[in-house]
């Protein structure tokens, strides 16, 4: 575990961990194939790697019980009684929950409170009003119209316990090594990742030339993926471009401790970051020593992974090697960091010459993504405009009465 936190910082996270991880359970109990009673559950159900966590959370919450179940590499917390109940329903109540979570959240409630609050035996009008509950919670959800007085409210901790439970740091191992932050979630809970995208671009102090990009580009993107067979749809918020990770991202993260092993993932994919950042993983040693690391992360890292035909050809990372690779992510260096072409914009700006008068509505400075772009508001054929950028020291031009100049984001 990180540092401890206090108490509003924990309940925060905890509700983004159970917006990822929790589950609303309505559980009929039987007798002679009839239903007698009805039990409620809140559960959440993790990998038995993570059985700490759940141990911390129970401490923290002063609410349920932990179990380890081996056989099937699990564990759960799961809070039954009504007493601990109506006090998981207080802490939603006062810290609501932001995504499509809240709805099994108040259907639970209202069923809860409709069984505890009957002044008689079970009634079969009572029973079929449960089951009927019961039926669209979860899974069985088809209906996902947030009522109109709920707004998502996002914190730094509530996105970290989001994070902790469906967040993925990751790179990819082929020609290229690219890095990548991923949520993925059913395409119900599109509404939640914008506002998470909005949250991130304000809260990141971004220039305004990286606010520009932006809000012109998908650098922080949300995709909708097609139902393939039995799945159903998906969307998901993507951050792949490495300057953006390792200016803003990683640094505003680093400042909400993720509580579950994911915090290992999150400190390997530094060095990842850091490392391909400065353009190191152009050397073949470093390089192949990161796809080391990245083949221990996420469901590499489990204790019951079993080693696929990519992996098991490999050896594992070494301490000696993890330390080498740890040195050259940390080493100081005079701005070698990677600049493509997809991190620079281009400001234009109209020179105003002597004697010439610009009507008040003129625009006077131009932001574009593209060198195409450029060329045709500055009225100069493409390559000849390349190439009078190309052959500058400086970043800046001035042709045909503008000045041009390529500005990096993302800088940090």
């Amino acid at each position: 575990m990180k540092k401890e936190l206090n108490k509003i910082q924990f309940i925060q996270w905890f509700v983004g961990f159970a917006e990822a991880e929790g589950c609303f359970k309505i559980k009929p109990r039987y007798r002679n194939g009839k239903i007698i009673s009805f039990g409620f559950e809140f559960e959440i159900h993790l990998h038995a790697d993570d059985f700490k966590l759940l141990e911390y959370i129970k401490e923290r919450l002063n609410l349920g019980n932990v179990y380890l179940n081996t056989d099937r590499n699990a564990c759960n917390l799961t809070v039954a009684s009504e007493k601990e109940l109506c006090e998981i329903i207080r802490i939603f109540d006062s810290f609501p929950l932001n995504g499509v979570k809240y709805l099994d959240f108040q259907d639970f409630k209202e069923a809860f409170f409709l069984y505890f609050s009957r002044k008689d035996t079970i009634s079969q009008d009572l029973i079929n009003k449960l089951l009927k509950i019961k039926e669209g919670l979860n899974k069985g959800r088809v209906d996902f119209i947030m009522p109109q007085h709920h707004k998502i409210n996002i914190t730094g901790y509530w996105l970290a316990g989001l994070i902790d439970g469906e967040g993925s740091f990751s790179m990819t191992r082929g020609l290229q090594l690219r890095l990548c932050f991923q949520l993925l979630f059913t395409a119900a809970q599109k509404p939640l990742l914008d506002a998470i995208k909005t949250f991130l671009i304000n809260n990141l102090e971004f220039d305004r030339f990286s606010l520009w990009k932006l809000e012109n580009s998908s650098v922080i993107g949300i995709f909708e993926i097609k139902a393939k067979g039995n799945s159903k749809p998906t969307v998901c918020l993507e951050i792949r471009n490495v300057r953006l990770l390792h200016n803003y991202f990683l640094p505003f993260l680093f400042n909400f401790p993720l509580l579950s092993k994911k915090n290992l993932d999150l400190a390997d994919f530094l060095v990842l970051c850091q490392t391909v950042y400065k353009g190191l993983h152009k050397n073949i040693f470093i390089r192949e020593l990161l796809i080391k690391l990245s083949l221990r992360m996420n469901d590499f890292r489990l204790s019951s992974y079993r080693k696929d035909s990519e992996s098991a050809t490999r050896t594992d990372l070494t301490t000696d090697e993890f330390a080498k690779l740890l040195a050259a992510s940390l080493q100081s260096t005079e701005e070698t960091s990677l600049i493509l072409v997809k991190d620079v914009i281009y400001l234009i700006r109209v020179i105003e010459l002597e004697g010439s008068s610009l009507v008040a509505d003129t625009e006077t400075e131009f932001l574009v993504d593209s060198l195409k772009e450029a060329s045709k508001i500055v009225g100069v054929h493409y390559s000849k405009f390349r190439k009078s950028l190309d052959y500058i020291e400086s970043n800046e031009v001035k042709l045909n009465n503008y000045t041009i100049k390529r500005v990096p984001v993302f800088n940090g």
